[in-house]
């Protein structure tokens, strides 16, 4: 596979920051006044406390320190945490901030006292843009433009929409948004904000205190995190329908840039349900107390995700000498939690963004368009709390016509919610993955970016995230979450040799039922058997079963598993170990061309070091004579591709792996010089060859990576002395990010296919002059082939650039020339390279090449990929390629000029036992008659008799006595969603028995209930609220409607036909309302209805003491108050924040207005029961 080099040169902003940004007096990375400490487990913990504030007079071990030190406080800060260790963790508070050091000392040399430390001060993580620029900037000289951006680059650039196909995310998955403050009413978070709390002041009102650019940071992060997606306002999110929790750190009285309350805030989010936390801030310090929290909300099930943080570049460093250059940042590079750097567009690491072994994934926050010192840059479009602003007064949304609400913001802060918005997309296809599962699978499906970035290689995580990749895979592994699998101590021993077996198995097995063929013993249950005794020589498989709590089970079969007295010496039962003669030792094969039964042709790679040669070699007497040669090329160049019509003739793809480019040579003496066919230009920098296909002497297309969105495609008709550049309109558009692979091609007749890293195969049937394209539900297709027009098979794989692991794999299959596809099940032996056997539709032939050597193996199927037989093990094969079932070739590694490098097809060796051909249906809906006409053959052509050994009870096989026979039956009806019904067929010759197991699932045909109803979603204190439900159901099911989410206040009523009713009187307002979620079942589906009621205070004018008078209004100095006794009050400015509390005692009282800002305050009353607000005007 090969690697795309590009090269993008972008001149950042000098980035500035004031020094008020480190307001601290000690040091500006802790709270002032503030140290946390941990108790020792062998201490009681018999403190009196109030709320969780405990008299340092009450505790044994501060009493002779409370003075020195000034000692105020100690606080239990996460009394709730259902935690042994933070339970004994403590806040204390002190006035004596300059002896810090000393009081930390003190606590540390206490045989009681596990650890104490200060307090982090955590900053946002994003990048201002530079201050010398102002609101008189232009992007235009002339009135031309000279910056244009996409606002949704950064979705675009992970696949997102791609993403949205499969979900769009479900509103029971919460992530919570730990910041600054968030505007939970912008109208592009409209019902999206399930909980929320101020943690920096103590209420549960995370706005902003005033919409400046600053605080508007937590707003931009939970757009990015969950804006309202298909809602006809403003801007999509990567997590379209999930919930937001709003969780503001940042104290009123700050400057919205640093807050003291991260810790308390993962403990609250963990504790109120978040199934992802994002953290768009950090330190550069490590806490025990962090990482302590950070396990906390791990354990609870949550997904952490942290920002990487911004002095890759220094600029902090100048700012703040406290902070190092390039830092390692916390919480981002803790234990459990995703740390996430910053991708530009061009998937090159964002020049602010810290880097490291640590960093485990790259995620666009930084620039689309990088601009020139700021003039017209554009970076990452959300919501905001302020208007979008230009240049230098901010983000510069203003100056792209970006109005209202929305600006631009840069740095891992905005990295990280995009990936928290993608956790949150993948939860929503599989709610089941465990934060381990999810944070593997997040990164084995990001795109490798090293090409983009190779003084940062190993230092930028596993890529770039793909939202379609991570998406894909979490919604397969939704409909099974128990899934057997395990290991072996070693696979290759003598006779009488012993094996351990661990269990891998995923989910929550609680029992496992092993069995050992040839083993002694031959079963057990327990979890993790050993000393299990292999006597006699053979080959043998070994079985799993595990089963759930939940009645759940999954069972792996690894044959061919334990070799006992075997040895590699079996692949010449299969395989002729022929001779490639390269001069070179470890010249390995990876691409083979077949032109007819005695001529192939091979490309070579380094065994040493991977890279590609330019070595090559042919055979023209079937392999006894093989002929290595060099392609006389220009050394920039590396072979991807060959296609040849006999031992003279062959035509070659090259590219160059540095600056794009390559083009088409052809050969017609047999490879002794090449001729350089100009016509295929491949000239541009984005261009890649990457392939050549000729179906004769004449006729022919090559191909290379789109060029200004369309696919660089040429045709000949003459050999390639002319090669004419397709129209575009004769082959779809690439998508986004879409490309070719070298060799990742195949022709029958007239037939053409290739493959992409989008997953889509193309398709032509006219020689390569028209083309469609087709999903195959995939990432990305590694491997093609196909055995007629029709039936072919593919590997879609993808890989880490770095190592070669394999991060994610499946095989699928096509009957219908590649129009649609479906995987094949495999026992996880993720094989290499893969050839469909022309002529010969069902028949595979696939291998593995693994640096463990009993890893290696090659096998066969004759049903399409249902069952497969191992070949041998042992031998390191690099790919395969079959001409028809009685030719092909299998490449290996030589070992000097005489030995070995290739391998023969001999046919299938030792072949007795009957094999099936057909290929069974594995889908129906419940009622339809099912159909398979089964098909069975005997290599010594023996009569056979098809039996079941296991089937429903719905199913009837007739056997017609002549190697066929035919499973019938009608589809039962199910009272669940789907259900799975295995099928084991076997074919007897009467002395050997082939075997065809394979899972029937039948689909419900019910149609779920759907609520008719709209909720009602207000209410007011004190009064009855009633919402009346209605739901149907299309097929006429009785339906059940409950409640899983109701408040305390209601209950829901059931009327057992459809209707029924949530009723009760709220005494408590709420302003982000009170979670309902309601759910209607058939028996068989269950739909959901979730909303929010928003319940406001009951007002009243008069408290009991005759009807409240307030005046002057407007007013200058004083305000008269009557009828209010004993009633307390508030006076708040516009943007909610309490400027003044008191109480009123007598009938008639006066406030001192004069101290208050001219302008709109409001004064509020309230007594134990009621009420009442007014605005005054302040003159």
């Amino acid at each position: 596979m090969k690697k795309i080099f590009l090269t993008f040169s972008m001149l950042f902003l000098i980035l500035m920051y004031s020094t008020n940004l480190f307001g601290q007096k000690v040091n500006s990375l802790w709270v002032d006044g503030r140290i946390y400490f941990k108790v020792s487990d062998h201490v009681n913990l018999n403190f009196t406390n109030e709320s969780g504030s405990i008299n340092p007079k009450d505790v044994y071990f501060l009493e002779n320190l409370i003075n020195e030190y000034g000692i105020t406080e100690m606080i239990m800060s996460f009394k709730s945490a259902e935690s042994d260790i933070l339970q004994r963790t403590f806040r204390l508070d002190f006035n004596e901030h300059e002896k810090i050091k000393e009081l930390l000392a003190d606590l540390n040399s206490m045989p009681d006292i596990e650890y104490a430390e200060p307090a982090p001060l955590f900053f946002i993580s994003y990048v201002p843009d530079d201050p010398y620029y102002n609101t008189e900037l232009t992007y235009s000289v002339w009135g031309i433009p000279v910056a244009t951006a996409n606002s949704s680059w950064h979705l675009d650039l992970i696949n997102a929409e791609q993403a949205w196909d499969i979900t769009t995310g479900d509103p029971n998955i919460v992530v919570a948004v730990l910041d600054n403050a968030i505007w939970t009413d912008h109208p592009d978070l409209q019902g999206k904000v399930s909980l929320a709390v101020d943690l920096g002041n103590g209420d549960d009102d995370p706005n902003p205190p005033e919409a400046t650019y600053i605080w508007s940071h937590g707003t931009h992060s939970a757009g990015l995190i969950g804006a309202g997606l298909n809602n006809g306002i403003g801007i999509a999110s990567i997590g379209g329908n999930v919930s937001i929790m709003a969780v503001k750190l940042g104290d009123d009285a700050s400057d919205g840039q640093s807050m003291a309350a991260g810790f308390e805030g993962i403990v609250w989010a963990a504790d109120n349900g978040a199934d992802v936390i994002n953290m768009s801030w950090g330190s550069p310090m490590f806490f025990q107390t962090m990482q302590n929290i950070v396990n906390y909300a791990y354990n609870k099930g949550c997904v952490l995700v942290g920002a990487a943080g911004n002095n890759g570049n220094g600029q902090e460093t100048q700012m703040n000498p406290d902070i190092p250059e390039n830092y390692v940042g916390y919480p981002a590079a803790l234990n459990h939690v995703i740390a996430v750097g910053s991708c530009d567009i061009g998937d090159n690491k964002s020049d602010f963004s810290n880097y490291g072994d640590w960093i485990d994934v790259l995620s666009p926050g930084g620039y689309a368009v990088p601009g020139f010192m700021g003039i017209g840059s554009f970076a990452v479009l959300s919501t905001t709390y302020s208007d979008a602003t230009t240049i230098g007064a901010g983000g510069g949304g203003a100056s792209f016509g970006v109005e209202g609400k929305y600006d631009l913001m840069q740095g891992t802060s905005m990295a990280a919610p995009v990936t928290s918005g993608l956790c949150g997309l993948m939860l929503s296809a599989n709610p089941n993955l465990t934060p381990e599962e999810l944070i593997a699978m997040l990164k084995s499906t990001c795109d490798n970016v090293d090409a983009q970035n190779a003084e940062f290689i190993g230092q930028i995580g596993a890529g770039r995230i793909n939202a379609f990749a991570a998406v894909s895979a979490a919604a397969a592994t939704a409909s099974n979450p128990l899934v057997a699998d395990f290991e072996a101590s070693t696979v290759v021993i003598s006779e009488g040799g012993v094996v351990d077996f661990t269990d891998l198995s995923v989910g929550t097995p609680n029992s496992w039922s092993w069995e050992f063929e040839g083993g002694t013993p031959a079963t057990s249950t327990e979890q993790n058997p050993s000393g299990i005794t292999y006597p006699t020589a053979g080959v043998y498989a070994v079985t799993l079963t595990v089963t759930d709590a939940e009645a759940n089970e999954d069972t792996e079969i690894k044959t061919a598993l334990i070799l006992v007295g075997q040895s590699g010496a079996l692949a010449e039962s299969a395989w002729l170990e022929q001779h490639t003669r390269f001069p070179s030792p470890y010249r390995g094969v990876f691409h083979t061309e077949i032109a007819n039964d005695n001529t192939a042709w091979v490309l070579t790679y380094d065994g040493t070091g991977g890279g590609i040669t330019r070595d090559f070699a042919k055979t023209g007497d079937g392999g006894t004579t093989w002929i290595p040669n060099t392609f006389n090329v220009p050394e920039n160049l590396s072979p991807g591709d060959i296609s040849a019509i006999d031992d003279m003739n062959a035509w070659v793809a090259l590219y160059d792996g540095t600056n794009g480019g390559g083009g088409i040579y052809r050969t017609s003496d047999g490879g002794e010089t090449w001729i350089h066919q100009a016509s295929a230009a491949f000239n541009n920098s984005s261009s890649f060859c990457n392939g050549v296909q000729m179906f004769n002497a004449n006729d022919g297309y090559c191909i290379g990576d789109p060029v200004n969105g369309e696919f660089e495609l040429y045709l000949t008709n003459d050999g390639g002395e002319n090669w004419t550049l397709i129209d575009g309109n004769n082959i779809p558009d690439p998508q986004s990010n879409e490309m070719g692979w070298t060799g990742v091609n195949c022709a029958i007749g007239n037939n053409a296919w290739f493959g992409t890293s989008t997953g889509r195969v193309y398709r032509s049937t006219d020689k390569g002059q028209t083309w469609t394209a087709h999903a195959t539900g995939q990432s990305n297709v590694s491997k093609i082939s196909f055995a007629d027009e029709n039936n072919g098979v593919a590997i879609c794989a993808t890989y880490n650039q770095t190592t070669g692991t394999i991060q994610s794999w499946k095989l699928i299959r096509t009957t219908d020339g590649g129009e649609t596809w479906e995987i094949i099940p495999v026992e996880d032996q993720y094989i290499s390279d893969i050839s469909a056997v022309p002529g010969k539709p069902g028949m595979y032939v696939g291998v593995k090449i693994s640096q463990t050597i009993e890893d290696n193996f090659s096998a066969y199927s004759l049903d399409y990929g249902t069952t497969w037989e191992m070949l041998d093990d042992s031998v390191q094969y690099t790919n395969v390629k079959m001409f028809n079932q009685n030719t092909g070739w299998a490449g290996g590694f030589n070992l000097d000029a005489n030995t070995s490098g290739i391998y023969k097809w001999l046919g299938i060796p030792n072949l007795d036992s009957p094999y099936f051909t057909s290929l069974p249906i594995t889908s129906i809906n419940e009622g339809e008659e099912y159909s398979y006409e089964i098909t069975a053959e005997d290599p010594n052509t023996l009569p056979l008799t098809i039996t079941a050994q296991e089937k429903p009870d719905w199913l009837e096989l007739t056997d017609n006595g002549d190697g066929t026979a035919i499973l019938t039956g009608t589809a039962p009806t199910i009272t669940q969603i789907s259900q799975n019904f295995n099928v084991t067929l076997q074919a007897s010759n009467g002395t050997d028995i082939g075997e065809q197991v394979f899972t029937i699932t039948v689909h419900t045909t019910n149609t779920p209930p759907e609520f008719v109803s709209e909720p009602i979603t207000s209410g007011v204190q004190y009064e009855l609220y009633e919402y009346n439900i209605e739901a149907t159901d299309a097929d006429g099911d009785v339906i059940t409607l409950t409640a899983t989410t109701l408040p305390d206040w209601a209950e829901i009523i059931d009327n057992g036909d459809g209707t029924g009713k949530i009723t009760g009187t709220p005494t408590e307002k709420s302003v982000i309302g009170f979670q309902v979620k309601i759910q209607a079942s058939d028996g068989i589906h269950q739909v959901e209805q979730s909303f929010r009621v928003k319940v406001a205070e009951s007002y009243v004018e008069d408290f009991g003491h005759g009807k409240i008078n307030i005046f002057p209004n407007p007013t200058k100095n004083i305000l008269i108050i009557q009828n209010c006794q004993n009633t307390n009050y508030e006076i708040i400015d516009v943007t909610g924040k309490v400027l003044q509390t008191g109480k009123i005692n007598d009938s008639i009282e006066t406030l001192d207005m004069s101290n208050f800002a001219k302008g709109n305050i409001f004064i509020k009353l309230q007594d134990n029961e009621n009420v009442y607000i007014m605005k005054i005007v302040k003159m």
